[in-house]
């Protein structure tokens, strides 16, 4: 058994995952609503209506949506994942560097979706 206490997160942390877990919903309701009805950031709703849309019991859509949004995910982690690891400097009390500027990316991406969303009318095809 280990003698040392886990790692908790701090302030500046709480607050970054309390803001992250709040724009990961709103980019849920807005692709959820607008973007064929499928979820952006919660892989386990695209797999249930994947399942709906393969038993045909509920999700018009058919399986193409799900099937995107799941393999927009699968790629995304595939590309990001070798690059977050920590290095040996980096306190165990803190994000590593890598995640932090990876996290940075995706919100500048999101920021790009949500500004070229509004110049195309928010209804791009």
């Amino acid at each position: 058994m280990s003698t040392t206490e886990p790692v908790r997160p701090g302030p500046a942390q709480w607050g970054a995952l309390i803001l992250f877990a709040g724009a990961s919903g709103a980019v849920d309701v807005l692709a959820f609503i607008a973007l064929g009805r499928v979820f952006a950031g919660v892989m386990t709703g695209n797999l249930v209506l994947l399942g709906l849309s393969l038993t045909g019991t509920g999700h018009e859509g058919g399986p193409a949506a799900p099937l995107l949004a799941l393999g927009g995910y699968v790629v995304g982690v595939a590309l990001v994942a070798p690059f977050v690891r920590r290095r040996a400097e980096e306190p165990e009390t803190h994000w590593p560097r890598a995640v932090v500027r990876w996290l940075a990316v995706e919100v500048a991406v999101l920021a790009a979706v949500a500004v070229a969303w509004g110049a195309a009318g928010g209804a791009p095809a």
